[in-house]
């Protein structure tokens, strides 16, 4: 539609030479949708943290669809500091508070729980797709995606959402699509009509393979013999024998303290303390950058 402002807050909008239907905006996006909240469908691609709940907001405020891939949810955490949130408002503190939906907010009363949650969402490593392995870091995104969409649900009405992702999944390791219509809104439908007989994505049941493999996972019961060891997902056996093994090594010994070489890179020092966990050891990570990073031990 065109837009019945041409400036906002001193930011004008400016009009393509060859699509004089296209206006560029220079500017908050809070400011646009509070002041000009015109138009059909609200695109947002990577938008980092924070920014992509503003994306989402403007289009409920504007009445409009949404079709949005999210970026960086670990920046959501309380202890983080976010970009975006700075450049906006030239200050660290966050303008929405999560979880956002009515149901998450009763599923996961404490934020710090919710921290914890967008910490293990923030994956991107594009090389696991389709595989076993982090499936439950990819499934805790699916759950803070849900959360979004269901906010959007329970405050602009929106009559359908749908989580679903980029095909292929490899062109992008952050490859989650979140989407959002209302029933003729703008006179613009569901996405869908034309490749399903219902208004929602076809299902796919690829794409239930993460939470299938969180659940078996999380559920698997612990061995109750103590030499027996516990393979996890994440990691192939070969990589939980050797961990545990020197573990094991440092029970043994006379020394209260180890500490792991650097250079193991975060996956494999997350595997040393999911079993230092395990075998009741106190267990920490020492260095300032991500190279220099060593995973520590102690005997309690």
């Amino acid at each position: 539609s065109t837009p019945s402002k041409k400036t906002i807050h001193g930011n004008e909008l400016r009009q393509s030479t060859h699509l004089p239907n296209l206006y560029t905006y220079h500017g908050s996006i809070l400011t646009y949708s509070l002041e000009h909240g015109e138009f059909d469908i609200g695109l947002g691609l990577h938008a980092c943290g924070e920014a992509t709940d503003l994306v989402l907001r403007a289009c409920g405020e504007a009445n409009a669809n949404f079709i949005v891939s999210p970026c960086c949810v670990g920046k959501l955490s309380q202890t983080k500091r976010n970009p975006y949130i700075y450049h906006a408002t030239a200050g660290n503190e966050p303008t929405i508070s999560y979880p956002q939906s009515a149901t998450f907010c009763e599923i996961i009363p404490s934020s710090s729980d919710f921290d914890v949650l967008a910490k293990s969402a923030d994956y991107s490593d594009i090389q696991d797709m389709r595989t076993s392995r982090n499936a439950i870091r990819r499934t805790a995104k699916a759950l803070l995606e849900t959360d979004r969409l269901l906010y959007m649900k329970e405050t602009f009405g929106y009559s359908d959402i749908a989580l679903t992702r980029m095909d292929p999944w490899e062109a992008s390791p952050k490859n989650d699509i979140l989407v959002g219509w209302r029933k003729k809104a703008n006179g613009v439908g569901s996405p869908y009509r034309k490749i399903s007989d219902h208004a929602y994505p076809p299902p796919c049941s690829t794409c239930n393979r993460d939470i299938d493999s969180a659940i078996d996972q999380l559920l698997a019961p612990v061995p109750e013999v103590e030499n027996v060891s516990c393979v996890f997902g994440d990691w192939t056996e070969d990589e939980n024998g050797k961990i545990e093994a020197e573990l094991r090594a440092f029970i043994a010994s006379a020394n209260d303290t180890f500490k792991f070489p650097t250079g193991m890179g975060p996956r494999r020092r997350k595997l040393v303390h999911a079993i230092a966990e395990r075998l009741d050891l106190a267990h920490w990570s020492e260095g300032k950058k991500s190279a220099d990073k060593i995973a520590v031990v102690e005997k309690k």
